[in-house]
């Protein structure tokens, strides 16, 4: 009997067999990428999406004068096919002042919790979790050679300024440390230790060597415009003059003695003798007053090594929370696609300063 025709059935029947499962598998593998892709394509929308509306968010704050302006709980919305509903649409939401010290309900605090530069960008966002206020993610870098300008005084976002006057404040507090030797961007190093100057002194009375400087410059209603240079007196101590007193300028010893509490390099409330600062920002005539904070000295550690940097910050003791040097804006998009929504967030950062007052310095 010739069997060859079984045989062909067979091999026939294999054949179509090993087809159809391969045509299964290619076109599983082709519904699998087309999957891929719709949810890049998607993802990709929803990313558009936020950044449209961060940027929407800049021209807002461009409109205002760059002080503060509105955030938009519907930055826009596109609808599709004849339904109501949004298949991209955008909010953006500004944060442009210093936030509430949630850690103990005393007052405010910048920069923007979990937006500071002396942390990383891959650890410091705003739109991480909170962390402790002295986390290096809420603190900023000044690096020598340049000037930090801090806004003193509140917008409501209708263009009108208030100023500390007016504002409950019972007191500010420039903070400034240097970095953690490691790294660490903890609060406590990691076990490690910060940086600390080489200082000579036993006190605040002698000759150490100055490392930044801050100074008030502002505007009174009668057009004045002028700069707080506190307490210029010195103290003869045979045979040579000491500065003695808070005045504008840290030195060494200042910022030594604040790594070990809490960090503060000027102290500006009633209960100090260091009343110019505070009397200054409280004036109630000012319409003009940013805070300035500059480094004039070398950062040297007590071994000899270079410190990069210094980290800042300000307490701000107030009913009402003043405008931060940069605002944040976050813009957050969504898509709508295969019943599934898609999700994204981007923030920016803008520049809250307008037209500042001129810094002058003084050298004595």
């Amino acid at each position: 009997m010739n069997k060859k025709p079984a045989y062909s059935l067979i091999f026939a029947f294999i054949m179509m067999t090993v087809i159809m499962v391969i045509a299964t598998t290619t076109i599983q593998d082709t519904r699998n990428k087309i999957q891929i892709f719709g949810n890049l394509e998607a993802t990709s929308q929803a990313r558009l999406a936020a950044e449209s509306a961060a940027e929407l968010g800049i021209v807002a704050l461009k409109e205002a004068d760059g002080y503060t302006a509105e955030s938009e709980e519907e930055a826009f919305c596109l609808e599709y096919n004849t339904s109501s509903d949004c298949q991209s649409e955008a909010v953006y939401t500004i944060y442009p002042y210093a936030t509430e010290n949630d850690e103990d309900g005393n007052g405010y605090y910048i920069p923007i919790p979990n937006t500071g530069n002396a942390g990383t960008s891959e650890d410091c966002s705003i739109l991480n979790e909170h962390v402790t206020i002295d986390h290096a993610c809420n603190w900023n870098k000044l690096t020598t050679g340049n000037s930090v300008t801090i806004p003193m005084y509140y917008d409501d976002g209708t263009g009108t300024l208030s100023y500390p006057g007016s504002l409950g404040l019972t007191g500010w507090y420039l903070k400034l440390r240097t970095p953690c030797e490691n790294g660490s961007l903890s609060d406590d190093c990691d076990g490690g230790d910060r940086y600390e100057f080489l200082s000579d002194s036993d006190d605040a009375t002698t000759d150490d060597p100055l490392i930044a400087y801050w100074q008030l410059d502002y505007e009174l209603s009668d057009g004045t415009i002028s700069s707080l240079f506190p307490n210029q007196e010195t103290l003869y101590v045979d045979p040579i003059y000491y500065r003695y007193g808070d005045n504008n300028e840290i030195d060494e010893y200042t910022i030594n003695q604040g790594l070990s509490s809490d960090f503060i390099a000027l102290e500006a409330d009633t209960s100090t003798n260091n009343g110019d600062p505070y009397d200054t920002t409280t004036e109630s005539t000012i319409v003009d007053l940013y805070l300035t904070i500059k480094i004039i000295g070398s950062l040297v550690d007590d071994a000899g090594s270079a410190i990069p940097y210094l980290e800042w910050q300000v307490e701000w003791n107030a009913t009402t929370p003043i405008i931060a040097p940069t605002s944040m804006i976050v813009g957050e998009g969504y898509y709508e696609s295969g019943g599934d929504t898609y999700y994204h967030p981007y923030s920016i950062s803008y520049s809250s300063i307008g037209n500042v007052t001129s810094v002058y310095t003084l050298s004595n």
